[in-house]
C-alpha cells in the first residue's frame, strides 16, 4: 500500500458504513476562545484559557477550561457540559462570568438561540452555569457587552443583522433581541460569519468591523433612535495598512490587497515567506497584486506583508495555497470558497477540518437550504507537479483519488458545510493535497472551487 492510497483507507476505514454528518456550527469558523485571568489580583494573575469543544455524547457542546495555577503545578482541564447544542460564540463579562451564545435544537426540528451564564471557580476550579435560557430566533456567533450603554449586542448569523437587548451582568439574562441594523446598512454583515463586534472607544455603543479588520461601522443610539456611521474610520487611521479579506493566499491567483490609510499611501510592500527571498512589490489602493512568489511552489509557506518599512504599518500575515476556479451554482446552493483551519495538514495530524461557508444568496433572496448530499473530493499534485484538475471556463473540476461522503439537513443559512479527515499518516509530507466540495439535492449540483495545500512534516506551530 503506498502512501496516498494509506490516507483513502485510514479515511474510508473511519467512515466505513455511515456518510459524515457534515457539521453547520459557526464554531468551525471563528476562535471561540478567551483568556482567564483576575485583574483584581496583584500582580494580574493569569488562570489559563476558556474554550469551546464539539459535541459530547449527549448532542450538547462542551466548553473546556485549561486550567493554570498561578502558582505552578502545571495545566489541568476541566469539562462542561453546556445547555446548548452549538456554541457560537463566549465573550468575558468579568473575571469569572462568561456570556455563551449558540443554538439549542428543537425536538421538531429547527432551533431556537440560546444564552448562558457560565462562572469559574479560582479557587476551587470548576464551572458552573449560573442562568441559561433561550432568547428566540436568532443565531448569535458574536456577543459585545456595551457597558456603558446597558446593553449586549450580538450578530444574528441567520438575519444578517446586529441585534441589541438591554443587560447588565447583575441581571437575569434577555429573553429576546431585537434588530439595529441589517445588512443593506451594515455591509460586513453581508458575509455575518467573518463579521465582528468590538467596544466603541470610550462611548456607548459597538463597532461593527468587517473581515478585513479595517473597515468599520459605528452604531450609537440616541432619544431619536439609532444611528450608523460608515466613514469615520477613514478619519481614525494614523497610519496606512495593509489588508485583505482571507488568511490564505493563491500562488496561482491574483492577491486580492487592499491600502488604506491617510495622507499619500505607499507604492510599495515587502513581501517574505518561508524559503523565498524577501522581494518588493508595487500596491495601489484596492487594486489586486500579481503573486510575487513563483507559481510552481508547495502551497502552504507562512509569510508576511509590510508596507515600506516596519514603522509604516504591521505586517498582514498569510499562508500560501493554490485555487482553481470558483462556485459553481450558488443560485441553488450557495457555497463559498474552500479553506482548512489555520494548523492547516501535517503528518499524523487527526481530525484536520476542511470548510466552505454557505450564505444566504446575495441576490436571489435564498435564505433556506435544502437537504443534501454530497462528499468532499480529495486529489494529490503528481510527481510531476501537475494538479488533477480539469477547467472549463471559470468552473474547475478535481479529478478526486478520494471522496468523502457527508449528508447535511435542509434548514436555515448561514452555515458552515465542515467535513474532519480523521487522520494523516506518516510519510506524507511534501505531498500537495487537493479539496473540493460537490453537493447536490438529487436533481440540482453545486461545487465549490478546488484548493491546495501541502501536507507538511510536523506542525507548524510547534
Amino acid at each position: 500500500m503506498n502512501k496516498l492510497s494509506a490516507l483513502c483507507f485510514l479515511t474510508l476505514a473511519t467512515l466505513s458504513g455511515r456518510s459524515a454528518s457534515a457539521q453547520f456550527a459557526s464554531t468551525e469558523l471563528r476562535e471561540v476562545h478567551q483568556a482567564v485571568y483576575d485583574a483584581s489580583s496583584t500582580p494580574t494573575n493569569h488562570y489559563g484559557a476558556l474554550r469551546s469543544m464539539p459535541n459530547g455524547a449527549s448532542g450538547f457542546a462542551q466548553i473546556a477550561w485549561d486550567f493554570e495555577n498561578p502558582s505552578g503545578g502545571g495545566a489541568t482541564t476541566y469539562v462542561m457540559t453546556t445547555t446548548l447544542n452549538r456554541i457560537g460564540y463566549l465573550t468575558r463579562v468579568s473575571s469569572t462570568d462568561f456570556l455563551v451564545a449558540g443554538q439549542r435544537f428543537l425536538s421538531g426540528g429547527g432551533y431556537v438561540g440560546h444564552l448562558a451564564l457560565v462562572r469559574l471557580d479560582l479557587v476551587n476550579p470548576a464551572l458552573n452555569t449560573v442562568q441559561s435560557g433561550d432568547v428566540g430566533a436568532v443565531d448569535l456567533i458574536d456577543l459585545h457587552y456595551d457597558k456603558l450603554g446597558g446593553r449586549l449586542f450580538g450578530i444574528d448569523a441567520r438575519g444578517r443583522r446586529l441585534v441589541a437587548s438591554p443587560w447588565t451582568p447583575t441581571g437575569s439574562l434577555p429573553s429576546s433581541f431585537s434588530q439595529v441594523f441589517g445588512y443593506a446598512t451594515l455591509p460586513a454583515l453581508a458575509n455575518p460569519l467573518m463579521a465582528s463586534l468590538e467596544a466603541n472607544g470610550d462611548a456607548a455603543g459597538v463597532r461593527v468591523y468587517h473581515s478585513d479588520g479595517v473597515r468599520y461601522a459605528r452604531c450609537t443610539s440616541s432619544s431619536s433612535g439609532w444611528s450608523c456611521d460608515t466613514t469615520s474610520w477613514q478619519s481614525e487611521l494614523r497610519r496606512p495598512v495593509i489588508t485583505t479579506d482571507s488568511r490564505f493566499l493563491a500562488l496561482n491567483q491574483p492577491w486580492p490587497l487592499r491600502v488604506y490609510g491617510p495622507g499619500a499611501l505607499p507604492s510599495s510592500a515587502s513581501v517574505q515567506a518561508e524559503g523565498f527571498a524577501q522581494a518588493s512589490v508595487a500596491v495601489n489602493g484596492v487594486n489586486p497584486i500579481a503573486c510575487p512568489i513563483p507559481t510552481n511552489a508547495s502551497p502552504g509557506a507562512f509569510g508576511s506583508i509590510e508596507l515600506g518599512t516596519t514603522e509604516l504599518s504591521e505586517p498582514l500575515d498569510f499562508r500560501t495555497c493554490v485555487r482553481y476556479g470558483v462556485a459553481q451554482n450558488t443560485a441553488f446552493y450557495p457555497l463559498g470558497e474552500t479553506y482548512c483551519d489555520v494548523f492547516g495538514p501535517f503528518t499524523n495530524r487527526t481530525n484536520l477540518v476542511i470548510s466552505a461557508k454557505v450564505l444566504p444568496h446575495a441576490t436571489n433572496g435564498v435564505t433556506q437550504a435544502p437537504a443534501i448530499v454530497g462528499e468532499l473530493r480529495i486529489g494529490f499534485r503528481d510527481a510531476n507537479g501537475v494538479d488533477p484538475v480539469v477547467m472549463n471556463g471559470n468552473s474547475a473540476t478535481l479529478s478526486a483519488a478520494l471522496a468523502i461522503p457527508f449528508s447535511v439537513p435542509g434548514g436555515d443559512l448561514p452555515r458552515d458545510l465542515s467535513v474532519s479527515i480523521p487522520q494523516i499518516p506518516g510519510g506524507l509530507e511534501g505531498v500537495t493535497t487537493l479539496f473540493q466540495f460537490v453537493v447536490t439535492d438529487g436533481s440540482q449540483f453545486s461545487q465549490t472551487d478546488v484548493f491546495g495545500i501541502e501536507i507538511r512534516a510536523t506542525d507548524p506551530w510547534n
